[in-house]
């Protein structure tokens, strides 16, 4: 094996690394594959060891020796190390700044391992030590500053581990097994500032264990499982600033654990089984973090003194409601649930249960900037005079119409959330509480139900720079004040970002978004929008547009003019129906000139490929002529019915002519006018059956149009006469003879019947009557003679109005 007596550096793909590598007078490229060829005999040299510095040294090409401000890196997958060692040994005294040996199935740490490089930072983590000999850190303990073992399966802490590192200030070694911390493990570091042992088993901690660590600044402690504080626990750390206890299991809390941290900045003891809070007197602690426990009521939260706390998160506990006293804390009074928290910057009580808020609870927080009361129960929201609240979210609780939130005097209020709740529409007037917030700037209604917004209900927030409508039920972004059609987005003028996705917006006319002047970001994608107006976008300084997954099948031209192609950064018109026009390609070849800032989220279809198909020019083609045929049909509909009209007036002065003599009937006489159900009976002595009326319209009866038209315009004295129809005997040529009946049917038809259903006047009934001379005519009132009938008629009506 030759002897290394300077490292020298190799360019792979364009960075400088250093490797170990026998001595080589000027830089030069070497394959991952010559890489420790002599020294480690890994199966495959491309997951074999490799060392090499860090970035900021990869401009300096003329190094020859590697100096202290140097990082090496090792990695050995699937292997053991001892060839590793023998390298590091052979470095001859080379001071390296930081060692990293990860993904390695070291096991044990042999004594003097790093005696000759002697790093500041040593790190071993993601292998399978488990075991260190001692003397391990021999040599090093006055240079080393950091150690880290995380995640390796250490399973406790050897009295004599730490022997030699006196000067060692961070100690990582989470991701262990470790079970247990005892007095005296740790007793040898005295100058640490950092301890982690999170996410490892520690189930017990002795009273005691950390008083030797009188400089400790952090102590990480979060998931493992430890079930109670006792208060010993924390004995000697003094100093301490950051405590993590989150993600344990504890339940008891003897809370005077705390009570001598007068440095104590942030405590997070969120997600436990705690129930009840009582800290006092820790005038420095800035973060307090209650989250995910079991407290049920703000009165089991005591927190007095606490002079700078600015953070208080309580969010997913099994809070119900916020009475007045629960947060009347800020007076000096000895009695208030919170009193002397003066500094109180963010407040977070989401994902409980709070349906019941008294809202003057918060009156006295006057230097509140940010507040969470989203995912609870919350149906109505009043806030007044809070002048340093700037954030302010109410999302996902049970609000049904913005008036009944009332913002009043939020000077400051720059965000405002409201998504996830049940607003169904925005009318003129709901957001006048917001017009004294000058300053807000972001407003979110995402995931709510609203279905319109009335034109001038959003000018109390003119100002707004970001509006997020997302995921609600709007189809269109304009309605009706009364004038016409006018967009809702009007008086926002200085809107920047402008959501609108998951709508069921189906089209995008000309001034629907003309006065958005400021507008940089439109996200309408996910709508059902067949059409844009080819001015839609005119006078926009658009620098990212989505129009992906909607329904549009054609844009016009020139819908995109007026983009800078200096500033377009984003537009995505993906999953849509496109279907393209031969002759007006501008769209595939628009998309084509903006390049790589044409983002497909889905299929660009026929646009992409930039390929027409003619089919919308044969649709349109089609269209046209089903609107010819269409108009030539009404015009055909419309002349037949004109002419229908003229027959049924010419058919109607003729009836008029018909029937004018029933006109002078007296009604009482109208009565005595057979139906079809009448007969009319002949002389005994002929010998002859009584004739049915209807009998004699056997072959050719009158047309059902003119018999109508008998029926309605037949009137006296204004009544109808409905059961009076006019009935044209047959032909009487086609009438047979032989018998008397019909013989006498004869006569009485070529008496009654001229021609064709004309109607031939009598200047006599002389004919009838010798014909019929004692004939009766059955109506529905009785029987009555014929020729008394037509005597009482008059001489102007003629024998075939009395037969039916």
């Amino acid at each position: 094996m030759p002897q290394i007596q300077k490292p020298t550096f190799c360019l792979v793909k364009g960075l400088f690394k250093q490797y170990i590598v026998p001595q080589i007078q000027r830089p030069t490229i070497c394959s991952i594959r010559e890489i420790f060829k002599e020294y480690l005999k890994c199966k495959k040299f491309q997951e074999a060891c490799r060392c090499f510095i860090d970035s900021s040294a990869s401009s300096r090409e003329s190094r020859s020796s590697l100096r202290d401000s140097d990082d090496v890196w090792l990695g050995c997958t699937r292997q053991k190390m001892p060839q590793v060692f023998s390298a590091l040994n052979a470095l001859n005294e080379t001071m390296v700044s930081k060692l990293w040996i990860w993904d390695s199935l070291i096991n044990i740490i042999p004594a003097d391992m790093f005696a000759q490089v002697r790093p500041r930072v040593l790190s071993i983590e993601h292998s399978g030590l488990s075991v260190f000999r001692a003397g391990a850190f021999s040599n090093i303990g006055q240079r080393l500053k950091v150690l880290q073992l995380r995640n390796n399966i250490l399973k406790g802490i050897e009295p004599m581990m730490f022997k030699d590192l006196d000067r060692l200030e961070v100690l990582d070694l989470g991701g262990n097994k470790i079970a247990q911390i005892t007095i005296g493990q740790l007793d040898r570091l005295k100058d640490l500032e950092t301890l982690i042992l999170s996410d490892n088993q520690l189930s017990f901690l002795e009273d005691g264990a950390f008083q030797a660590l009188g400089n400790l600044r952090t102590l990480n402690l979060a998931n493992n499982k430890l079930t109670n504080i006792s208060r010993g626990t924390f004995r000697g750390l003094n100093n301490l600033e950051t405590l993590n206890l989150q993600s344990n299991n504890i339940g008891s809390v003897d809370w005077s654990a705390f009570a001598h941290m007068k440095n104590l900045r942030t405590l997070d003891i969120g997600n436990n089984h705690i129930t009840r809070v009582e800290l006092h007197g820790l005038h420095s602690l800035e973060k307090l973090f209650i989250n995910n426990n079991s407290i049920q009521s703000l009165k089991n939260v005591s927190l007095r003194d606490l002079l700078n706390l600015s953070a208080l998160s309580l969010d997913r506990n099994s809070i119900t409601q916020i009475g007045y006293g629960d947060l009347h804390s800020l007076a000096e009074s000895a009695r208030g649930t919170f009193r002397g928290l003066n500094n109180l910057e963010t407040l977070n009580l989401q994902s409980n249960n709070i349906g019941s808020v008294d809202w003057s609870a918060f009156a006295h927080m006057k230097n509140l900037r940010t507040l969470d009361i989203g995912n609870n129960h919350i149906t109505r929201v009043e806030l007044h005079g809070l002048h340093s609240l700037e954030k302010l979210f109410i999302n996902n609780n049970s609000i049904q119409s913005l008036k009944n939130v009332s913002l009043r005097d939020l000077l400051n209020l720059s965000a405002l959330s409201l998504d996830r709740n049940s607003i169904t529409q925005i009318g003129y007037g709901d957001l006048h509480s917001l017009a004294e917030s000058a300053r807000l700037s972001s407003f979110t209604l995402a995931a709510n139900k609203i279905i319109k917004i009335e034109p001038r209900a959003l000018e109390p927030i003119h100002q707004i720079k970001t509006l997020s409508l997302e995921n609600n039920q709007l189809t269109s972004l304009s309605s009706n004040d009364g004038n016409g059609n006018v967009s809702f987005l009007r008086p926002l003028r200085k809107v920047k970002n402008l959501f609108l996705s998951s709508n069921n917006i189906q089209q995008i006319e000309e001034n629907d978004l003309s006065s958005l002047t400021s507008l940089k970001t439109l996200a309408i994608d996910h709508n059902e929008i067949e059409k844009i107006h080819s001015r839609a976008f005119a006078g926009l300084p658009l620098t990212r547009i989505y129009l992906n997954h909607n329904r549009l099948f054609y844009l016009p031209k020139g819908t995109f003019d007026s983009f800078s192609m200096d500033t377009l950064d984003v537009v995505d018109v993906s999953d849509n129906a496109w279907q393209c026009i031969c002759g007006e390609e501008w769209l595939a070849d628009w998309l084509a000139a903006i390049g790589d800032r044409n983002i497909a989220d889905g299929s660009m279809g026929c646009v992409g490929s930039r390929v027409c198909t003619g089919r919308l020019n044969e649709e349109e083609q089609h269209s046209v002529w089903i609107t010819v045929v269409a108009s030539v049909l009404a015009i055909v509909s419309l002349l037949i019915l004109v002419a229908i009209t003229f027959l049924y007036l010419e058919d109607g002065k003729r009836l008029d002519q018909l029937t004018s003599p029933l006109r002078r009937v007296p009604s009482d006489l109208l009565q005595l006018i057979p139906n079809s159900g009448s007969s009319i009976s002949l002389p005994h002595e002929t010998g002859v059956e009584p004739l049915i009326a209807a009998e004699l319209t056997q072959k050719q009866p009158l047309s059902s149009s003119l018999r109508n038209s008998a029926i309605k315009k037949t009137t006296t004295n204004g009544s109808n006469i409905k059961k009076s129809p006019l009935i044209l005997a047959s032909n009487p040529n086609e009438l047979s003879t032989g018998s008397a009946v019909e013989k006498k049917r004869l006569a009485l038809n070529e008496d009654l019947v001229n021609g064709r259903g004309a109607i031939r006047r009598r200047s006599t009934r002389s004919s009838l009557t010798k014909l019929l001379p004692v004939g009766i005519v059955r109506s529905q009132i009785g029987e009555f003679p014929l020729d008394i009938l037509l005597a009482c008629s008059g001489p102007n009506v003629s024998s075939r109005q009395f037969v039916t």
